[in-house]
Parts: structure tokens; sequence; C-alpha cells
């Protein structure tokens, strides 16, 4: 019995299972990962120095008010946040022209109790408005959390 193998379908036909249970794991590992979006609107008003009496307003809904400030004033407020225990990895987005005085860490590794600190620095009089984007990734057991290691670390 003569058999004859063609060595390129051979490898053509690894290459495409190869491909097939790389896809697999990935789209297990992805499963292994829950993502949560809050949104929250933000705002300051910036006016001259001794123009007129000033304060800060604190809401305490979804909005992050900052109130109303002196120019060359700082204010920095703080998002409380709880993962219960768990890691958990925090994504930080601002848009809006609020975002150019604002200071902040854009990505947080969250076990338990953290704070996010967004500190304003007050620059120029006007008024700021903006929108404040958490995204928490919270990986499930070890293959999550190196998947989750893995994608951060190609940049995903």
């Amino acid at each position: 019995m003569d058999f004859n193998i063609d060595r390129k379908k051979v490898g053509v036909g690894f290459l495409i299972i190869t491909f097939l249970a790389s896809a697999a794991v990935a789209i297990t590992a992805e499963s292994q990962i829950e993502t949560q979006n809050k949104q929250m609107n933000m705002s300051i008003n910036v006016v001259e120095s001794g123009s007129e009496n000033t304060s800060v307003g604190v809401n305490a809904d979804p909005n992050l008010d900052f109130g109303r400030t002196q120019l060359g004033t700082n204010i920095t407020k703080f998002v409380n946040l709880d993962t219960g225990g768990n890691t958990a990895y925090l994504n930080v987005d601002v848009t809006g022209n609020i975002s150019d005085g604002l200071e902040y860490k854009k990505n947080m590794k969250l076990e338990g109790q953290e704070q996010l600190r967004l500190h304003y620095k007050s620059t120029e009089t006007g008024n700021y408005t903006g929108q404040l984007g958490l995204k928490i990734k919270m990986p499930e057991g070890s293959l999550g959390e190196a998947w989750h290691k893995f994608k951060t670390s190609i940049g995903l």
C-alpha cells in the first residue's frame, strides 16, 4: 500500500486546528471577566478671585459637582469603590472640558475598599463640565486573571 501524504495539506490542517483551539481558549477566558460600566456627570464653576462669595457644593447623587471655586484654587473629590474583597481592575476616562484641569489615575488595581482621587486645578475662569467613565473588570478565577494580564500586556 502506498500512502501519499500531501505535507502542505497536513500543515494547513494543523494550523486550522491550532487556530480553532486558540480561539476556543480565548473565548472561554474572556467569559471569565465580568465588566461593569459606570458614568457620572461632573461640573465646576471657576470665578475670579474675590469676585463673589464662593462655596463648594457636594452632590451625593451620580453627579460629581465640584461646585464653585476661585481661580487658582484646587479641589479634591473622592469616589469610593468597594470590590467586596475581590480583585478588580479600573479604567477611568474623563470627557468634556473639565478633563483639562483634572488629575486622576487612569488605571487602578482594586482589592477591597479603595478611593479614586479626582484633583481639579483651576487655571482659567469658566464653567467646566464632563463625564467620568468607570470601566470595572472583575476576573473570575485564575483563567480570568491570566487572560486579563495577557490582554493588558498586549495593550487590549
